[in-house]
């Protein structure tokens, strides 16, 4: 018997208390000296013997190396949100065979909202009949209900509130699935997020390389934000041709050469030629990274901006 899955986009209607801006603050006190109230209480010295680690799981073993939390930074606290609660729709995304229904909220850390047993009609999990935000997690915002994804750090993870990437991509029998992601900044783990994907990956279909694509590109970014240049090369080396070769990722190649101080490398991609198909309307990607490596004008090729120079 085969099981169809099918994967789509739906709405969920709640009565929601407004979620509010992140703390313009940086958290600078330690957990340990008081930080949010919720977070000193659940952060410890949680400690694995190493001979206990050839048990558990590749990703778990790893990560159980690092030490406990001491700080929230670089994450922000979100404690913005309010009490007074009305309807809001709230994108979801439905995952569904013939025995199970599973709702999931992508805009709050892939939350698994709701889960039905379809021959029966009976819901697995509890299901909040309100979005209320309460300072529960690390770095404040969390709201009950549903399962959720904690990872990097004893606590609500720092992601509670936050939109996570959502990919449609094959599974392993054939079909598909839903796999959601995002940078865990607390412990840093983009670069190693990427390593799981290239490791999982099967095949170089159009699925699996769109989120190669995606989650690649925005490691080698954050990388290069952070001065992690060998990091970001490590990332890059990793693209298939395909990726990078697109116009987009040209230019990220520009960035990360100038960042390896290799200059006239970084010269010699605008002159190959690229062009950059998603760029954003009055974007000055390309005319800063050139004024960068030149005193001269931005070539005409290059020139795609919308709106003359004041």
């Amino acid at each position: 018997m085969v099981i169809v899955t099918t994967i789509r986009r739906d709405v969920l209607t709640l009565p929601a208390a407004p979620l509010g801006p992140d703390n313009p603050l940086p958290p600078l006190r330690l957990l340990r000296d008081g930080g949010t109230s919720h977070a000193l209480k659940t952060v410890g010295d949680h400690r694995i013997d190493v001979r206990d680690r050839d048990d558990l799981p590749r990703d778990m073993a790893r990560q159980a190396g690092y030490g406990p939390l001491h700080s929230l930074l670089p994450v922000r606290v979100r404690d913005g949100y309010g009490r007074e609660r009305a309807p809001r729709e709230f994108e979801t995304i439905v995952i569904e065979n013939d025995r199970l229904r599973a709702t999931v909220l992508p805009g709050l850390g892939g939350r698994v909202a709701s889960l039905v047993h379809k021959p029966t009609g009976s819901e697995l999990l509890y299901r909040n009949p309100v979005f209320q935000p309460a300072n529960l997690a690390l770095n404040g915002a969390w709201f009950s209900g549903g399962i959720e994804w904690n990872i990097g750090a004893t606590g609500h993870t720092t992601l509670s509130c936050a939109p996570l990437h959502a990919a449609r991509v094959p599974a392993p029998d054939g079909g598909e699935m839903l796999r959601l992601w995002e940078w865990e900044r607390l412990r840093d783990l983009y670069a190693d997020a990427f390593d799981d994907l290239c490791h999982e990956r099967r095949d170089d279909g159009e699925s699996w390389t769109a989120a190669t694509a995606a989650l690649g590109r925005e490691a080698i970014e954050a990388l290069l934000a952070a001065g992690r240049t060998a990091e970001a090369r490590s990332v890059w080396e990793r693209l298939c041709p395909v990726i990078r070769a697109r116009g987009r990722f040209r230019l990220i190649e520009a960035r990360l050469l100038l960042a390896e101080e290799r200059p006239e490398a970084a010269r010699a991609v605008f002159e190959e030629g690229f062009e950059v198909a998603d760029l954003r309307e009055g974007a000055e990607a390309i005319s800063e990274l050139w004024s960068r490596l030149s005193d001269e004008p931005l070539p005409p090729f290059h020139d795609f901006r919308m709106r003359p120079e004041t």
